[in-house]
C-alpha cells in the first residue's frame, strides 16, 4: 500500500514537474496552471495506483501521512502563486476534485466539457493578481 501511494505521488510530482518546464517564463499563476494541467492529464495513469488510497484508509490511514504532507505543500504553493490565494485555492482544489470523481467513478467531466473546464481554471489564473 505504502509502496502505491509512493508511486502516486512520484508520478504526480513527475508531471507536475514536465507542466512547471512548459511554464517556464511565466510568472503569476505558473504553479496553479501546471498543477491544473498535471491533474488534468489525458492518460489518466494515476488510476492504476489510486486502489492504494482506498486500501490505505481501510488499513492504516496513517499511509495517508505523505499524501497529506503533498498535499499541503501544494497548499502552500497556491497561495504563494503570485495570484490571489483564493484564485490558487480554488484551482487546486478543483483539481484535486477532479482526480477523487475520477477514483470513485462520480460523474467526471469528460471530452469537450473535461477540456473546458480545464480551460476555464486556467483562465481564472490570468488576472488574478495579489
Amino acid at each position: 500500500i505504502s509502496g502505491m501511494i509512493g508511486r502516486l505521488i512520484e508520478g504526480f510530482r513527475d508531471a507536475l514537474g514536465r507542466e512547471l518546464a512548459r511554464e517556464r517564463g511565466s510568472a503569476s499563476g505558473r504553479w496553479s496552471r501546471a498543477y491544473a494541467r498535471a491533474s488534468f492529464a489525458e492518460d489518466r495513469w494515476y488510476l492504476q495506483v489510486s486502489a492504494g488510497l482506498l486500501a490505505a484508509v481501510a488499513e492504516d490511514p496513517a499511509l495517508l501521512d505523505p499524501l497529506r504532507r503533498g498535499f499541503e505543500d501544494g497548499q502552500r504553493w497556491a497561495e504563494r502563486d503570485g495570484i490571489d490565494p483564493s484564485v490558487g485555492t480554488l484551482v487546486r482544489l478543483a483539481a484535486d476534485g477532479l482526480f477523487f470523481a475520477e477514483l470513485f467513478g462520480f460523474a467526471p467531466p469528460e471530452g469537450r466539457l473535461r477540456e473546458r473546464v480545464l480551460e476555464a481554471l486556467l483562465s481564472l489564473t490570468k488576472g488574478a493578481r495579489r
